[in-house]
């Protein structure tokens, strides 16, 4: 995968094991990202299930809040350890 670079054509942050608790995601990739951005996509492979309302940290920014693409929070098991999800930022929160 691509770095998330600002502007960059693709704005995908590589992937990174998740070392947060479920419903408290984080995530480090390398290179670090200094700052979230409109249209940036992270991949994120949990290390927990979630069991409701979701947040990410990046890069040891601010929590984002995951939501659904509707807006709505994220239901129980949205987030399986099976699975691998891209989240879209969109310039406030994260949606799967």
């Amino acid at each position: 995968m691509t770095p998330y670079l600002g502007a960059a054509a693709l704005g995908l942050v590589n992937y990174a094991a998740d070392t947060g608790a479920a419903n408290a995601y984080a995530v480090a990739p390398s290179p670090a990202i200094a700052a979230y951005g409109a249209g940036q996509m992270i991949v994120l492979k949990p290390a927990h299930a979630n069991t409701g309302a979701s947040t990410i940290t990046v890069s040891g920014l601010s929590a984002a809040a995951i939501k659904m693409p509707d807006g709505s929070a994220l239901p129980a098991g949205a987030l399986a350890t099976t699975g691998a999800f891209l989240l879209f930022y969109d310039g406030r929160t994260l949606s799967c």
